[in-house]
């Protein structure tokens, strides 16, 4: 139980100091964020309601970071598994095995939000938006 608990704690933890840190972030955006605020919307500038690449891009882009999450959360979940394997080299290779697809996949992640942080600053500064 005592180990549940600390688990607990940690995710806690981790999940809202995260939160603090990415409300920071969020202010140094300023009117940069609200435009893509106004992409996710479902009827920006066009009187409709139907569904629209902006804003299927936005609501994309605000999802990054709880994968991101959820990647650290798999490495912390490997990581005790490898401490807890008692030397069978089965766990131990299983552990490694998730901790690399983890990394693999932050690393896939941390690219793509690179790539879009990008294109969504070049996109806003070519059109003048």
């Amino acid at each position: 139980m005592k180990k549940f608990l600390t688990i607990y704690i940690l995710l806690f933890v981790i999940f809202f100091g995260i939160t603090i840190f990415q409300n920071a972030a969020n202010a140094k955006l300023g009117d940069w964020q609200s435009k893509l605020d106004a992409g996710a919307s479902e009827s920006y500038n066009t009187g409709e309601a139907s569904p629209s690449i902006p804003r299927y891009l936005g609501r994309l882009y605000k999802w990054i970071p709880m994968l991101g999450i959820t990647f650290i959360i798999q490495i912390v979940l490997a990581g005790y598994e490898w401490m807890t394997a008692g030397g069978e080299a089965a766990k131990v290779e299983d552990a490694r095995k998730r901790i690399l697809h983890a990394v693999i996949g932050i690393s896939i992640l941390l690219g793509l939000y690179v790539i879009s942080y990008f294109l969504i600053d070049r996109l806003i500064f070519i059109t003048g938006f």
